[in-house]
């Protein structure tokens, strides 16, 4: 993909063992985000977590010139290390190493679910007018919140959750700080 002059892209990651969420969004010189790609990769049809990161840099990163990448960090639920949660552990060390090597300019924000929700519905809401359909944080509020995030009234036919959740995560830097909160 040639990037376009004056654009600037990000990435949101939201990882998964079988259903990882990517999506690559642009923000125009007046700070509008539109979608550019999102899929749903499943890591675990690969041969191991290294080459679903290389591929996920190969596609996303290495042609496109990102500035920002937000992959939200996994925690395991009720803290039970599984066999699962090892593996997202490990393809998140995985994408942040490629990147570190071959990015070096780039940093990556890592950020837990509860926190980048509840930060990315306070700064659309105080910036945006955004209402939540749903009284949680479920996939309900990751479609508006994804909409919202694009300026749009609705994602089109056919988005996951998953993508939903990437596009929040791509937007998030600079939606929540208004920069590059790499880290």
């Amino acid at each position: 993909m040639e990037p376009i002059e004056g654009h600037t892209y990000h990435l949101g990651i939201d990882p998964g063992w079988k259903n990882l969420g990517v999506a690559l969004v642009v923000e125009d010189k007046d700070g509008a985000f539109s979608k550019v790609k999102t899929e749903v990769i499943n890591p675990s049809s690969y041969r191991d977590e290294a080459e679903c990161a290389l591929d996920i840099y190969e596609r996303y990163i290495k042609f496109t010139k990102v500035s920002s990448i937000t992959i939200e960090r996994f925690v395991p639920f009720n803290g039970q290390a599984t066999h699962e949660a090892e593996n997202i552990n490990l393809l998140i060390g995985a994408i942040c190493g490629i990147i570190r090597i071959k990015e070096p300019t780039i940093q990556v924000l890592r950020v837990r679910s509860i926190e980048w929700k509840v930060a990315i519905v306070k700064a659309l809401v105080k910036t945006r007018g955004f209402d939540n359909p749903s009284m949680s944080l479920d996939k309900k509020f990751s479609m508006a919140a994804a909409a919202a995030c694009l300026g749009i009234i609705k994602l089109e036919k056919g988005i996951t959750d998953h993508e939903a959740d990437s596009i929040c995560l791509a937007s998030y830097q600079d939606i929540v700080y208004g920069k590059r909160a790499g880290r």
